[in-house]
């Protein structure tokens, strides 16, 4: 009898997990589909592989006549890049420069910059943060939050 119940287990188990992933693939193929889907297929196999890329951009003394944005720039507008990855510079050049660049794009771009140190380890006149090892030494897993929350709050960057 109880090797039935676990047979009955298993197959009610898997019926479900089959009509329901069914179920839930209809609902999300309404014949329209997402942004990101729809986007895709009008995106060429090099755009595509573009995509995938992320650029490394120095912020520090950038300006439209250098090979660094030209070099950005072209990219962008070719073949589009996935992402961009900042360090360096001052907020409000990279601001300006991140709208350019998102505004020339097909794609929105992805930016990124490594803040583990808070906003002054790459921003000059930003928050800093202690190391993750000293956060850790405290014992105390709401620092790490807080820690967080501060490079994250747009007034950590004066």
């Amino acid at each position: 009898m109880k090797r039935w119940g676990k047979i009955l287990v298993v197959v009610f188990t898997a019926t479900l997990l089959v009509t329901g992933c069914t179920l839930f693939t209809g609902l999300l193929n309404t014949g329209l589909g997402s942004w990101a889907e729809r986007s895709l297929k009008h995106l060429t196999l090099r755009q595509k592989i573009a995509q995938m890329l992320v650029y490394h951009m120095n912020m520090k003394y950038l300006n439209e006549n250098s090979s660094g944005w030209q070099e950005v720039e072209s990219l962008v507008k070719s073949d589009g890049v996935g992402g961009i990855h900042i360090y360096r510079g001052n907020v409000g050049d990279a601001i300006l420069q991140l709208n350019q660049l998102q505004h020339d794009s097909k794609i929105p771009i992805l930016v990124d910059a490594d803040l583990e140190y808070g906003v002054g380890w790459r921003v000059p006149g930003g928050t800093d943060i202690p190391y993750n090892m000293a956060i850790a030494a405290t014992g105390n897993p709401q620092n790490a939050f807080t820690a967080g929350k501060i490079t994250a709050d747009r007034k950590s960057v004066v």
